[in-house]
């Protein structure tokens, strides 16, 4: 069977496994929830594993950065509902505690994996500098500018 890349990082895997306990964790929130904080919870959880899946496959690391932007952010909004989920006591607080533990583990790498992006791509930008060749410009005799390169 096939593996996907994104499917190989931690990250993944822990967002997914979070987004399952989440789905599980609502299954007994009450009926009035349905299309409130239920529906609000599950979709912030979905959102973190799947813009980290989104952003690994995008070309630029501009790109990356901005899902995995979007997948801490989406970690934050599942705290915050777990907090007022806690506060409406439709989760202990024992819960609520291991939720903070996983969402602090994943909000720490999804922002490490997020430095070293853009380490890489500072790094990428500083040699693309460092390699490019000067373009000077000769006037001919005929008065046509020649670039020429210049090392």
């Amino acid at each position: 069977m096939y593996t996907y890349n994104f499917e190989k990082l931690e990250i993944w895997q822990l967002s997914k496994n979070l987004t399952v306990m989440i789905y599980n964790t609502t299954k007994d929130f009450p009926d009035s929830e349905k299309f409130g904080i239920t529906n609000q919870l599950r979709r912030a959880a979905v959102s973190i594993p799947t813009n980290i899946a989104e952003g690994v496959n995008k070309t630029s690391e501009k790109e990356r950065s901005r899902y995995l932007q979007i997948a801490y952010g989406s970690s934050m909004e599942v705290i915050s509902l777990l907090l007022i989920s806690n506060e409406l006591n439709y989760i202990y607080s024992e819960d609520l505690e291991k939720y903070r533990i996983i969402i602090n583990e994943i909000s720490n790498k999804i922002n490490a994996y997020n430095r070293k992006l853009n380490t890489n791509s500072k790094v990428n930008i500083q040699l693309n500098k460092s390699t490019n060749k000067q373009k000077t410009n000769v006037t001919t005799n005929g008065g046509c500018q020649i670039p020429i390169r210049k090392n």
